[in-house]
Order: structure tokens, then sequence, then C-alpha cells
């Protein structure tokens, strides 16, 4: 029985360089070494906190490279260089006078941490432990930098051999070894965990690391807190630069690489143009009197790691420009200070509700919890967006592969997180994303099969929930209705167009079809009558602004070329244009007495285009947030509670909505696909 990990040194109020300290050195824990780490260990801390020996005996076997020791020599003036190398730190003279020792674990629970997990992707520390007679006097930070700094460059080691693997296709040698049998680990550490009771919170501040959260972790009856200090290497393809294209929304009937919207994903350590891991140290330091870190868990901590910098804003505007996609995702995790108050169900402070997507077949564990990403959009222009629906999906597809990957070769702890399901926190939403699994289907009430769409689909199906959005009328008059069917002839028919039977156009069709389309569309007796528009409105918030056709209506606007900045100028939403259709409904069915048989014979519920000139996007491959709006809107008109609409832009592609109206929110899911990975050369 391996004893919970705890620190245990005592603060060190003199600060200052001892003469001590010259004569330290520090090294691995040898088997011979245990019977004095155990004593410093034993008189130290009573029995129900202090490890045993055979705790000690199976650190030390399993993971040597992680047990090191400050020896205090005999010779005051020796010196040490490369002269001798290891076998001559073993033959000196002198004692140990303190010790860290730790195990690696892929999550930080009383049960993982009872055993080494060569390949965990944290380094949890089991005991940081000093000589009565030694303390105070910087022996525990001297220690603390020691231990940083090896294992910093164990990491780098490990990053640099998988290099070489790669460049040359046979295994590197990395580390000085993960257990007495000589197995070598070649898994990059995340972190270092830790810990510690109240009183030696700024201790650990002061060396390097950040509070995270009180310990849910039961050890005798005092409360402990968790600490954490990140690698600068991290595993996840050097998450500071990783980036990835993903074509979201993908319909499966298509080959790859010809539908969906492409999006960019760039994964960061941290929140963009934050200060360095110093600079954090230093803030935290200033705290006057340790009891202020019992504020570590309020609303201001959560909002210093969502929020970005000036140049963090910039600095992101300029990779979605180089990227230059629709849109480009920006993601970084949070750790669990953000949302440990926050359980499913719950409302949060600006009154969204902690989402779950609950599947009828299926229900969640009550004690996992998803992995947390803040998440930020920017689109080719530059320009920050609030929410994107693909670019969401194409952020969670990458990430869930990663912890679905990370599952499937047994290095995640099910108790901490659940792999299968994601929870970003965007810029005024909580967002919700699960991996589907492969037999996951969905039936509408009115039983339309969206199980059509599963079955096809051999690619990464990711569920999302989003918050629902109602679609408003827009009122009659030259400012409002009259206004919107002015821009529409104009950015579809040629300036003048509402005016005039026979348009002006710069179109690849000639002038002549125009007219025709025109004239079809609108009352040739009355322009401003558009006899094919059954439904003008807005979204909350005036961001889309939203246009149902007769779907005959939508053919006539397929195949031309569009007047964007004629779309720009009514002032009454501020991102994009919606344009649907209902499927299987004809002009003579206008009135919805009577619905065509073909929407039983099909999966797809609606039709639609969206254009976002405001925000620099013509038209939009596919438009994941506008279903927010799409789906309740036509699963009210069709009454159904999951509806499938498809996108016909040039690539297209398909969206099933999944509607929840007591909750607020539409399941939004969608098949993503990647195309691109690599890493991203834009310095911050």
């Amino acid at each position: 029985m391996h004893s919970i990990p705890r620190t245990k040194t005592m603060q060190a109020s003199n600060e200052e360089t001892c003469p001590l300290l010259s004569r330290l050195i520090f090294r691995t824990v040898q088997p011979t070494d245990i019977p004095r780490c155990h004593s410093i260990e034993s008189s130290s801390y009573p029995p129900d906190e202090a490890a045993s020996k055979s705790d000690f005996q199976y650190r030390q076997h399993h993971a040597a490279s992680y047990f090191r020791c400050a020896f205090l020599i005999d010779e005051p003036g020796a010196t040490f260089g490369d002269a001798g190398g290891y076998a001559h730190l073993l033959s000196v003279t002198g004692c140990i006078v303190g010790y860290i020792c730790s195990t690696r674990c892929n999550s930080f629970t009383a049960r993982s941490l009872k055993h080494h997990d060569p390949n965990g992707r944290y380094l949890a520390i089991h005991s940081v432990a000093v000589d009565e007679k030694y303390r105070n006097l910087g022996v525990g930070s001297a220690m603390l930098k020691d231990y940083w700094d090896a294992m910093e460059r164990w990491n780098q080691g490990v990053v640099e051999g998988l290099k070489n693997k790669n460049k040359s296709g046979s295994a590197a040698m990395v580390g000085r070894g993960g257990s007495a049998a000589g197995k070598k680990s070649a898994v990059p550490m995340e972190k270092i965990v830790l810990m510690a009771k109240k009183d030696l919170l700024a201790f650990y501040v002061r060396n390097g690391f950040a509070v995270t959260k009180v310990s849910e972790i039961v050890h005798g009856k005092d409360e402990w807190f968790e600490l954490e200090r990140r690698f600068s290497v991290q595993p996840l393809g050097n998450q500071s630069k990783a980036c990835y294209l993903i074509d979201a929304f993908v319909d499966p009937s298509e080959k790859e690489g010809r539908s969906g919207n492409p999006a960019g994903v760039v994964l960061l350590s941290g929140a963009p143009g934050a200060e360095d891991e110093e600079q954090k140290v230093k803030q935290l330091s200033a705290v006057s009197s340790v009891e202020s870190l019992e504020n570590i868990h309020d609303t201001d901590e959560q909002e210093t790691q969502i929020k970005i910098t000036a140049r963090g804003s910039e600095w992101m505007s300029s990779v979605a420009k180089e990227l230059n996609q629709s849109e480009t995702a920006f993601v970084w995790p949070l750790s669990t200070v953000v949302t440990q108050q926050h359980q499913y169900g719950q409302t949060l402070s600006n009154g969204n509700v902690f989402p779950r997507i609950h599947h009828k077949d299926e229900e969640a564990s009550p004690n996992s919890s998803s992995l947390i990403y803040a998440i930020r959009y920017y689109t080719r222009t530059g320009v920050e967006v609030d929410l994107c629906g693909h670019a969401t999906l194409a952020s969670a597809s990458v990430l869930l592969n990663y912890a679905q990957n990370i599952k499937d070769q047994g290095q995640q702890d099910q108790d901490e997180v659940n792999s299968n399901r994601i929870t970003f926190c965007a810029k005024n939403d909580v967002l919700y994303a699960e991996l589907l699994p492969t037999n996951y289907t969905s039936t509408s009430a009115a039983g339309t099969s969206a199980a059509n769409i599963s079955a096809q689909s051999a690619n990464t199906r990711i569920a999302m929930n989003f918050p629902w959005k109602n679609v408003s009328p827009v009122s009659p008059g030259k400012d409002g209705r009259d206004a919107i069917l002015d821009i529409l002839s104009r950015a579809f028919f040629g300036a003048g167009a509402a005016t005039a039977i026979n348009p002006v156009v710069a179109s690849e069709e000639s002038s002549s079809v125009i007219a025709a389309k025109f004239r079809q569309f609108f009352n040739p007796k009355d322009p401003h009558l558009a006899h094919h528009v059954l439904y003008i409105g807005i979204t909350d918030g005036k961001e889309d602004l939203f246009l149902e056709l007769t779907e005959e209506g939508f053919d006539l606007l397929r195949g031309i070329n569009v007047n964007h900045s004629a779309l720009c100028q009514w002032a009454g939403y501020s991102r994009g244009v919606i344009i649907c259709c209902c499927c299987g409904l004809s002009s003579s069915d206008i009135s919805g007495e009577k619905t065509s048989t073909t929407n039983e014979q099909t999966c797809v519920d609606f039709r639609s285009r969206f254009f976002g000139p405001k925000v620099g996007i013509d038209e939009d491959p596919v438009t994941g947030s506008a279903h927010c709006a799409l789906g309740p809107y036509f699963g009210s008109k069709l009454n159904k509670t999951v509806v499938v609409g498809k996108q016909e832009s040039e690539r297209g592609g398909l969206v099933e909505c999944t509607l929840q109206p007591e909750e607020g929110r539409v399941g939004i899911i969608g098949t993503a696909a990647m195309t691109m990975s690599g890493t991203l050369s834009v310095p911050l």
C-alpha cells in the first residue's frame, strides 16, 4: 500500500545565499540511500502521513530517474567537473540532507498514484523533504530548482530523441532510464503536479508552481491544495505551435476533400500573449500573505486564464490571415480551477447553463469530467467572431482524437477525464462536444431518418451543444422588409434590379438569363413583391439576417455571381445572411397545408446558404453556428426534434440538429476529416 502523495518541505524563510548551499551536489537516489531518505521521512511526519520503506523501494526501483537527493559533501572546497563522471559523485563522502521523489501518472488521483506509469503525462511529486537540521537555509528551494532543471532536460531529450527517430526510422536512446530493468520512456511529460498544505503554498509559488484547486484527495485531517508547473515542451506535437487543417461538416457521400468547410486549428499551451512563467510567478509572489491565496478559486482567476492581451489578439489575427481559411480556431487548455465549480445543469455567471448531451442509450459516469479548453475564432481577414460552429467541430476532432489515442494506449485514468467529451469556453458561451460512437443514430419525432448520414460516415463524428437562437420577424416598411428585398435584388440580380425589369449585372450568365430569373423571382408588376420570399427575420442579437424562400426560389438563386457588397448595405444585422428553404415545398405549397412525401424519403429536411461579407466571408462552405437558428426554425416548422440540413455552397456539407428547447440548446452533429497537420512558425 503506497501512501498518498504530499509535499513536506518546511518553508525556507531565509532565501539568502548560505555557505552550506555551495557544498550541495544533486544526484539520483541509489538503493543504498533508501535507509537515509526513509529516516528523514520518519523523523519529520507522523506514521499516518509518512511513506513506508517499501514505498521508497518501489519508487527507486521503478522510477529512479525521478528520485533525486541533495547531498552535502564533507569537503568544503571540493569542485566537480566532467572528470570522473557520475561514479565519482557516488564516491564522495558526506550525507543526504533532502530528497524529492516522484512517479509518473495520467491523472492526479489517489488510485492512479499508487503505481508508476513510465509513459504518464504527469510527474507527481510524492515527497519534498529536508532534514530538520538543514531547514530554513534554502535547501528546499535549491532542490526544487535542480529538480526542475533536471526534468526539463530530460523532457527535451525525449523530444529530440523522437525527432531523431522520425528522421532515421530507428529508435533513439533518450533519458537516463525509468526503471531498474533499463526501460526508457519515449513520451514527454506535460507538467509536474503536487499537493501542499496551506502554510507552504507561498513557498511553492515562489519556486515556479501555480495553485490550481483544493484537492479532493483526503490524507489526514488537514486540507490540501494542488499545484502544478508545466514543462516548456508539451507532448501534443509541440502544443505552442501545432496547427491543423480540418474539413468540418463533410458530406460522407462525397470524396474526401470535396465537401465540408475547411478550418484552421492552432493549439496553444496558454492564453496567447500571456506573460511567461517567471513573470506569472513574480505576480503571485507579490501576494502579501498566504491567506490571500484562498481567493485563487474566484472568478478573477478564471478571467486571468482566459484573458487575452492586445499582443495575443494581434498575433491570432495575423495567423488567421496567414492560414487564409474562412475561420481559424485558437484553443488552449484551462486548469481545473476554471471549471471545478461548474457541474452539468448549473447556471453560470453569464446566465448560460453548463451543458450536457444525453444519449438515449448512454449515461455518463457522475464522477467523470470533460477536457476543458478556451477557444477563440478569427476570419481570414483577421476579424474576431464570437462563435463558429465548423471551427469548433474541427477543434474538437483534433483534441478528442488525441485523447482517444491516449485512452487506447492505456495512458489515461478514466476516473479523471472522459476522453470522449470536451468543453470549450468561448467568448460569450460555454460549448460542449462529444465524440460519437460508430453506431450512434438519431431519429426525429416525424420519422425522418437521420441515421442515413451516420451509416455513411467513416470519419470522426462529433456532437456539439450550442446555444439556441430564435428568429424574429423583420417589420415591414422601407427600413425593414422593403430595404431587405432591395439588397436581395441588388445582390443577385444586379444594380437597380428592384426598380427595373431588365437588371444590369456583372455575371458569367447573360443578362437575358438573369433578367428571366429576376422576373420569376419578383413579380414583374410589382418588383417589391417577391412571391418566393416566405419569411424575413433576424436572429437573436441582430446577428444574422434570415430569409426563407420557396424551394423554387432557392434554386433560382443558384449559379448567379453574387454582388456581396450589396448584402452589406442593410445595417440591421452584424454578421451574415442566411438564405434557406424547406425541402419538398414548391411554390404551390407556400401555405404549408400540403407537404410533399419526398421529405420522408430523404435525410435532408432543409437547404441553406450563408453569406458573411461583413466579417470577410463571401459565402461560407458550411456554417455550424447558423444552424443554432436554422435547426429551431425548421424543427418548429416541421414539428420535429431532429432535423438535417444541407448547406449548398460550392463545396457543401451536412449538419444534423437535435433540438433541446427546454434547455435552450441545440445539438449540432457533423463529420470532420483531417487534411493537413504541421507546425506553425509564426512567432508570438
